[in-house]
């Protein structure tokens, strides 16, 4: 899939459809005292400013389909995709185990 959206550009309204969901999945995420305020704590930790939503929704707005193609071109490669599974999953062997996580205790 990966291979095919770097490959074939997507549709315009596989682009609209897609920017409806970020547009409106953000909405709901703030639809809650306790959410909005963990937004408006992760904008002050991120520096970033008052205005972001506003930013955001407009660059969105200004999203076509070359666009997401030019990005997945430049961005996207199977070759150096990794999965992380955690648990014992049966049938398949790990390429590389790790015990622990730096800083986690």
């Amino acid at each position: 899939e990966l291979d095919r959206m770097k490959q074939t550009p997507p549709t315009e309204d596989e682009v609209k459809s897609a920017v409806r969901y970020l547009r409106g999945s953000t909405l709901l995420g703030l639809s809650s005292n306790p959410r909005l305020s963990g937004f408006m704590l992760g904008l002050m930790l991120e520096d970033l400013p008052a205005d972001y939503l506003d930013q955001r929704d407009l660059a969105l707005k200004n999203i076509d389909a070359q666009a997401v193609h030019n990005a997945a071109q430049k961005w996207l490669d199977s070759s150096k995709l990794v999965t992380i599974m955690l648990g014992t999953p049966v049938g398949l062997e790990p390429s590389r185990k790790i015990d622990t996580l730096p800083y986690v205790e």
